[in-house]
């Protein structure tokens, strides 16, 4: 096969519509930045894509000048491997075909028929349309390492995202990555650092304030929360099958018709207080429904967030950092903890497999001991 000539266009947007322009170089052969060449003389244009063009081809090589002018002297390397008789062995790691899209489509399925929990899936979506928006190319190999770069940094910074969320998106980001054997366009030095904040907890006072501004009706939902340390998924997907009467129980279980799986499928079974179980067996002769706690279509409540947030805004006192559900999980755990329950005993409750995760609400109660002893201490003031 004969040698045949590559050049690096740039199609951009004119007077005329989009156009291929040539990319213009330096003397010394290094590109220009975003500058064409147009028939009234080199013209500087940001926006637009990169392509190689070669025997009636049009190759995709992204917006990046610099990865745009590799591809261009790698291209024209093989062609004259080519034309010289030899065969260019193509490195299959560094491949990548199809839309950017498509490609997101089938790393989504996988992981939806792999049973990650609804939770996870709905995440990595989440990122998947983010950055979709973000980058604003259509094919998964005009992808570049600015593109992913951007995103995790000013795109999500932008978004007012905090840096552990940021950190959370770039592995999901870069799972996608990897699966598309597109390792290098990010890297683990590229994750976000961020600081690991402590786990907050009500104080009595505080907990007071908000049964004064809870209405009756939500009082057995907000109970629960509290008395058995349930994550979200755990208080809005409960079932009347999931509380054992005859024990006076309640199990943390599969949930499959709501999509609800145990955190590392870790199932658990919390004992109830006669007090409150006896709450239940009252709710349950009014209730029509299979849910505890439903809407008036049958649907798992999917606004308590905002509806714990409205309602520690009422007392005008408690930070809003605090209102949320998670708060009550662990001022459950703190409080086993200060009433002297066993280590494996709350972490049984809690659905910890791992002791440092339930170690960390001691530092809740550190907190709390230190500024008693420091309330003692006596300086040498004036």
């Amino acid at each position: 096969m004969a040698y045949r000539k590559v050049n690096l266009y740039k199609y951009v947007p004119t007077n005329a519509g989009w156009r291929y322009l040539k990319a213009a170089f330096h003397s010394n052969n290094r590109i220009k930045p975003h500058v064409v060449a147009t028939p009234q003389g080199e013209v500087t244009i940001k926006k637009g894509q990169y392509y190689l063009g070669y025997g009636r081809k049009w190759e995709p090589v992204g917006d990046d000048p610099t990865e745009a002018h590799r591809l261009l002297l790698k291209k024209r390397g093989e062609l004259q491997v080519v034309a010289s008789g030899g065969t260019v062995i193509q490195n299959e790691q560094n491949t990548v075909s199809g839309t950017l899209r498509a490609a997101f489509d089938e790393w989504l399925e996988e992981i939806k028929d792999g049973g990650k929990h609804q939770d996870t899936c709905d995440a990595k979506a989440l990122v998947a349309e983010e950055f979709i928006r973000s980058c604003k190319v259509k094919l998964l190999s005009a992808v570049t390492r600015k593109h992913c770069l951007t995103y995790v940094n000013a795109w999500l910074k932008a978004k007012g995202n905090d840096d552990r969320t940021r950190f959370h998106k770039f592995l999901h980001l870069r799972q996608c990555l990897v699966r598309n054997k597109l390792n290098e366009h990010l890297t683990k030095k590229d994750a976000p650092k961020y600081t690991t904040k402590d786990p907050v907890a009500f104080e009595d006072d505080e907990l007071s304030l908000f049964w004064t501004v809870c209405q009756p009706h939500k009082r057995l939902l907000y109970t629960l929360l509290l008395c058995c340390g349930l994550r979200l998924q755990e208080i809005t997907t409960l079932r009347w099958a999931d509380i054992l009467w005859n024990e006076g129980a309640l199990r943390i279980q599969p949930r499959p018709e709501w999509g609800f799986i145990p955190k590392r499928h870790h199932c658990r079974d919390i004992p109830l207080q006669d007090e409150l179980l006896e709450q239940l067996r009252v709710r349950k002769l009014l209730s029509k429904s299979p849910l505890v706690f439903c809407t008036k279509s049958g649907k798992p409540v999917r606004h308590l967030w905002d509806d714990c947030q409205v309602l520690f805004k009422k007392t005008k006192t408690v930070p809003l950092e605090k209102a949320h559900p998670h708060t009550f999980r662990a001022t459950f755990c703190t409080t086993l903890l200060r009433q002297d329950v066993a280590i494996p005993d709350v972490m049984g409750l809690m659905g910890h497999k791992d002791v440092a995760s339930t170690m960390r609400y001691m530092a809740i109660m550190r907190k709390s001991e230190l500024r008693e002893k420091m309330g003692k201490v006596k300086f040498a003031v004036a």
